[in-house]
Parts: C-alpha cells; structure tokens; sequence
C-alpha cells in the first residue's frame, strides 16, 4: 500500500484488505507470465504492477520507472486502452468492481465468500452496499415487459 507521503508499506488498509483471491487457470497462467517480465531489483520481484514513466514498446523494460503505480495513470494508460482495444464502453475501475461483486452476487455465490473476495470485513457491508441493484431484477423485469406488452396489445 502507498502511503499519502508517497512511502511504500506491507499493510493493507483493512484486516480483510490482506486475503488469497481464487482464480482460474487462464487468469493463473497469465500472471505467472507477467511474474517472469516484472521489474527485479536484483534477483527479488521490486513491484508487480510498476509505474509507467517512460513508455516503450512492450516487452522493453521501462526506463526511469519501477515507482508506484498512479491510479490516473493507470486508468488513462492501460484501463482505457484496454477498454478501447475490447470495444468495450468506458468505466471506472470502481464501476468494474462494482459490477463483479453485484454478478457474483446474483450468480447465487454465497456472500460470504463475495465478502471476503471483495475485501470486506463482513458480509453485510457486501449485502448493503453492493446486491440492492441485482435482487429480484429478473422479477422486476418481467413486471416491465407484462406491463409494456399488455399497454401494446390494448392499444
């Protein structure tokens, strides 16, 4: 975690900030072939997500970075891009977490395991802040389209 002064420390904002997120085999494998390219200082990995600062063309190491990561930067460089590059409609990274905790949620995955994904203490934060816009939505939208279709057919 980067601190406000710009120091770096092991610690994660929360308790449940620290925590083993599952992930599938394409995502493992993707990851153990970014861990091969990351900045080393000596034989140690330095950062997993490093800083920009000078951009090159990939795999090239970067010159004059290594720092910490900028949330803006990361989001005009490489969230963008990358959203742009999928052809996929801009969001925030928060509308992205978002969007899998409430998926997740209305997948059926036991909240507690989505608490505890997402980083939160405790399930009922999960539940108040996170699944109010995905329950009952199948049943809201089938009350839509009885009430649309029924409007279009007396009409």
């Amino acid at each position: 975690m980067q601190e406000p002064d710009g120091s770096i420390t092991n610690l994660t904002k929360t308790v449940a900030g620290t925590r083993d997120i599952p992930m599938c085999a394409t995502l493992r494998r993707m990851m153990l072939d970014w861990r091969l390219r990351c900045p080393r200082r000596g034989r140690e990995l330095y950062r997993v997500f490093p800083g920009l600062r000078q951009r090159q063309a990939w795999p090239k190491p970067r010159t004059g970075g290594g720092g910490p990561l900028l949330y803006a930067n990361f989001r005009n460089r490489m969230w963008a891009p990358a959203l742009m590059r999928l052809g996929l409609p801009y969001v925030t990274p928060h509308s992205a977490r978002h969007c899998f905790i409430s998926t997740l949620q209305a997948q059926g995955v036991e909240v507690g395991l989505v608490a505890k994904l997402a980083g939160h203490s405790n399930a009922v934060v999960t539940l108040g802040r996170y699944t109010q816009a995905v329950r009952g939505g199948e049943a809201a939208m089938a009350a839509l389209e009885l009430a649309f279709s029924s409007t279009v057919a007396t009409a």
